[in-house]
């Protein structure tokens, strides 16, 4: 009598990625697994497990087949063989589902196969997340136990462009209607898989800032709000109170200005939406002298330190230095505290275990800088539903850090993560995804600007940082205002005071002032930046002289499309003038004519 032994169990446990794993009886069986996703324009997925197993000796053979699920909601199950569909037991337990699947028939014989065949719906796979189709497909966990195995990912186009996938597929076809992604052992051995499919991701924002000026006197005090970069394009609808101005730093870093009174305090709350992209889009591109200062040491990037000198010679290139970081940093959440210390690239080479987002960041500028790539700091908002796998190490309101290098063949700065590569095992070097959201940059500094969070007052800070999905707003406009004011002042050069202010909700990029007097070109303006709510202003002189011959009659102003007229007091110079000489000569003939009557009175007596 033939022995009886089963059992094949397959386990997928999804929290946020779905792992896989089979226990096979390797001496009795061999196994084949080919797992079908095929998702609708709805998110919906189809799923199609095709198991393949064949027996290896000739008195065993399988009578049953468990699948447990976790945390998955199917629909339309069914189990088939040889064209047979097969009753599929369900037993739940919490949010564990196992479906058992006893086989009809004996498959006995050495090098006989018996081809089972899985198939349900589920929702869990595919979601839309603000305005990108997010993936995650499940590693094929104990992948050792399959003498080969494969899966497929189809996708309708009508998610939109591929925004990121990890890691790479093994082939890409695609139909009128869809593309399918074929991934085998080799593509896929260490994780599952991730995808994101849209051209940009948009998110809504609140922040807080608590500002306090403990000065006796007038004080400026200045808070960084999230800036363009190449990977993001901010929309502002509020920043109340209205600052003073706004101006960019030799990062790009926006920062908004307040006159404070003395001993004033104030809480500044800052709103709009941010839309990331997939790829960098054209943006401005940094002289060398301001990428040349983003290879100078800093506090925490010891650059000059012989052991990061002689490690970033060895490397040489950001793929080598980030897989380095990743496969050698251990991401210790113990640490994280309010009394977090910073170790800095150098001492983290010494204490790889002890290291969190700060340590991943820090250590890949500095062996960047080192090897001459130019390298920065982020620090910003990601989006994660599972800390654990994508954790937010910056204490101050939940935040994250990463870096970016200077791509010279994009003309880009191309943001890496290396920490979320370390913690997920996905690749965030060659595709990164749409969930970081930049509030600063550190460049020229490793430690300023402070980012948005961080603005706290008192011993009991509230949560000041508030982001969710949403959709591009429908006012996002560019707007300028063009002022301009001449002084009334007498026999003094004059000033003409010219103010553009952006009132719309997005930036304006390298927009001109040009100046006429009386429509003779007088001077032209480049102003490279203006954000939203911030201000340019220019004050000119207008020499005073004879009989106004260079005063002009009206000055015009054109920007962004818009002139204005400034009039002059040139009419009213002349007429003072003339009015001025007219009484100087009244006085002079006057005072002449009395020294002449003066002096015949002299002769008469």
């Amino acid at each position: 009598m033939y022995k009886k032994i089963i059992t094949l169990v397959i386990f997928l446990l999804f929290n946020f990625f779905i792992f896989t794993s089979v226990a096979l009886a390797d001496d009795y069986f061999d196994a084949d697994l080919h797992i079908s996703y095929s998702i609708n324009g709805d998110g919906k997925t189809s799923v199609t497990n095709e198991i393949t197993i064949e027996n290896k000796v000739t008195e065993k053979y399988s009578l049953q087949y468990n699948l447990n699920l976790n945390n998955i909601n199917l629909s339309d199950l069914k189990a088939i063989e040889n064209g047979h569909e097969l009753n599929v037991i369900q037993n739940k337990d919490g949010d564990n589902l196992t479906l058992t699947i006893n086989f009809d028939d004996k498959v006995v014989g050495k090098g006989k196969k018996r081809l089972l065949e899985i198939i349900y719906t589920s929702n869990n796979f595919a979601r839309k997340s603000g305005e990108v189709w997010e993936i995650s497909i499940p590693k094929v966990g104990d992948a050792g136990s399959y003498r080969d195995y494969s899966i497929s990912i189809i996708v309708p186009k009508s998610f939109g462009n591929e925004a990121y996938i990890s890691p790479n597929p093994g082939t890409v076809s695609e139909t009128e209607n869809s593309l399918t992604y074929v991934y085998n052992k080799k593509n896929m051995e260490t994780s599952g898989i991730v995808a994101g499919f849209g051209t940009f991701q948009v998110f809504s924002f609140k922040l807080g800032y608590h500002l306090e000026n403990t000065k006796n006197k007038y004080d400026p005090v200045e808070i960084s709000i999230p800036p363009d970069t190449s990977y993001q394009r901010m929309y502002y609808t509020n920043i109340s109170p209205k600052p003073v101005n706004i101006v960019t730093d030799k990062d790009g870093n926006w920062i908004a200005i307040y006159n404070l009174k003395p001993k004033e305090r104030i809480d500044v709350e800052v709103s709009g939406d941010v839309q990331v992209f997939a790829n960098p889009r054209k943006y401005l591109t940094p002289m060398p002298i301001e990428l040349f200062a983003n290879l100078k040491p800093q506090k925490y990037w010891e650059v000059d330190d012989t052991n990061i000198q002689n490690l970033a010679k060895e490397l040489k290139t950001p793929e080598a230095i980030y897989n380095f970081v990743t496969q050698n940093l251990k991401y210790n959440s113990a640490k994280i505290s309010e009394k977090t210390q910073r170790l800095g690239a150098k001492a983290v080479l010494f204490d790889k275990q002890n290291a969190i987002c700060m340590e991943f960041t820090d250590l890949f500028i500095t062996l960047s800088r080192a090897a001459g790539i130019p390298a920065r700091e982020i620090n910003g908002y990601a989006y994660t539903e599972n800390p654990q796998i994508q954790p937010l190490s910056l204490v101050n309101d939940v935040l994250h850090s990463w870096p970016e290098y200077w791509n010279d063949e994009l003309k880009a700065w191309v943001p890496v993560d290396p920490t979320w590569g370390s913690t997920s095992g996905i690749d965030y070097f060659n595709k990164f995804d749409l969930r970081h959201f930049a509030f600063v940059i550190h460049g020229v500094s490793s430690e300023s600007p402070v980012s948005a969070g961080s603005y706290k007052l008192g011993s009991n800070p509230q949560k000041d940082v508030f982001v969710g999905f949403s959709q591009l707003p429908t006012d996002r406009h560019e707007d300028i205002t063009v002022t301009g004011s001449y002084s009334k002042t007498f026999f003094v050069d004059r000033k003409v005071n010219l103010k553009l202010e952006n009132t719309g909700s997005v930036t304006v990029y390298n927009t001109s002032i040009k100046i006429y007097f009386d429509n003779n070109h007088f001077e032209d303006i480049g102003i490279e930046t203006l954000p939203p709510f911030g201000n340019y202003q220019k004050n000119l002189t207008i020499p005073f002289s004879l009989l106004a011959k260079k005063t002009p009659k009206v000055i015009k102003v054109e920007a962004y499309n818009k002139s204005i007229e400034i009039p002059t007091l040139h009419n009213q110079d002349l007429l003072f003038q003339i009015i001025s000489m007219f009484l100087f000569f009244i006085v002079v003939i006057f005072t002449s004519l009395v020294k002449i009557n003066k002096k015949k009175h002299a002769r008469i007596h």
